[in-house]
């Protein structure tokens, strides 16, 4: 369901059976003043701004005391409605809880977290647990450390996803983007969850950390590599995804992918001149003459001008195989030029490079033009 859909399901029938399902555990709401002028108020506001103005009003309509209305939001997030709101993408439904735990919750720290902990199971709480993170840190880390070996995978993913300091279309951790010490030891235990959705988390979360410390997060994994589980090799090759399309050596040895002796034969470029819309062919061998099978990631890098027709690169991924000993294998790959919404392809001189084991083995050029014919 696309973010028009979603927006449009926060409707008149979304907020009546809302406010039924909050009657449920307060029976003195007033269902009535929760979809006064709905419609009409909702024209306007897209879906994150929906989601609060019913935020906004459960504030009004829910008893003054915070805890007093957490503990009712808890009762109602333990006890799910039965019928449309248990269907695909109906965790949506809780959003507005989300949003009255972030934004009227903060000075009931331990009530907010224990709303944050069923409504993970039911939508998400790697929003509204963020604020608390900042102003609660302590407190926060202490209850994430008991939640690492909950039953529940919603809980542990919380642990990984809710402290991610760069987690996108969410409020950065400013604290935890300088000092992410606080978090190693959690995404430690999380490692070799047995859970992929906790697991894909955990690699993205040391993934946003290396983007800050990427010394410190290499650190780290070679301190766990000595005691790796069976899911270790996987996290640790989507943890440090950014490290190897940098040909990081430390990364590249971590997974088995040592320095490359290998011969590099017939590098071509089927055209030296391209104009947008047409594909850069090239093709390559690569030759093992050594007594060992290698372990080899093969990359490929484009090297282009931006707008200032300075060059900038970016790293492609080709292959990653076992080339036997005594053996060359032969690649193709065709890559279109064309334009898209995160990359612009101006005019001018290209190159493009081949990269095994994060170590570039050599370069083609190839020329950009407006028209071939010129």
């Amino acid at each position: 369901m696309g973010a028009e859909a979603l927006k449009n399901a926060f409707n008149e029938a979304m907020v009546g059976r809302f406010g039924l399902t909050v009657a449920t555990v307060y029976s003195p709401f007033d269902r009535t003043a929760f979809s006064k002028n709905i419609t009409t108020e909702f024209e306007p506001l897209e879906l994150k701004k929906r989601s609060l103005f019913l935020a906004k009003r459960l504030r009004i309509l829910l008893p003054d005391s915070i805890p007093v209305t957490l503990k009712l939001l808890i009762e109602l997030l333990k006890n799910p409605e039965p019928g449309p709101a248990n269907q695909p993408n109906a965790g949506f439904f809780y959003w507005p809880i989300s949003d009255f735990v972030e934004h009227f919750a903060l000075d009931f720290p331990h009530e907010a977290m224990e709303t944050n902990y069923w409504l993970t199971q039911r939508f998400t709480a790697e929003f509204s647990i963020r604020p608390f993170l900042e102003a609660h840190p302590e407190l926060v880390l202490q209850k994430l450390g008991t939640w690492v070996s909950d039953d529940n995978e919603h809980v542990r993913r919380l642990v990984s996803e809710g402290t991610r300091p760069r987690l996108p279309w969410a409020k950065q951790l400013p604290n935890f983007i300088r000092n992410p010490e606080p978090l190693f030891p959690l995404l430690e235990k999380l490692l070799n969850d047995p859970s992929l959705y906790v697991r894909r988390s955990v690699a993205n979360h040391l993934n946003d950390i290396g983007k800050d410390h990427p010394e410190r997060v290499i650190d780290y994994i070679e301190q766990w590599s000595t005691e790796a589980g069976e899911h270790f090799s996987w996290v640790v090759k989507h943890a440090l995804r950014n490290h190897l399309k940098q040909g990081d050596s430390r990364a590249m040895r971590l997974l088995g992918f040592h320095p490359p002796e290998v011969k590099l034969r017939n590098f071509c470029v089927a055209r030296d001149e391209l104009v947008l819309g047409q594909c850069l062919d090239f093709s390559f061998e690569i030759e093992n003459k050594e007594g060992y099978s290698q372990s080899l990631m093969i990359d490929y890098v484009l090297y282009r001008p931006n707008a200032k027709g300075v060059q900038i690169s970016k790293v492609f991924k080709l292959a990653t195989i076992e080339l036997p000993t005594q053996t060359t294998k032969e690649f193709k790959k065709m890559h279109r030029i064309q334009q898209l919404s995160t990359r612009t392809y101006y005019f001018g001189v290209y190159e493009v490079g081949l990269q095994v084991n994060g170590l570039e083995l050599s370069r083609r050029t190839f020329l950009l033009k407006d028209d071939l014919s010129l």
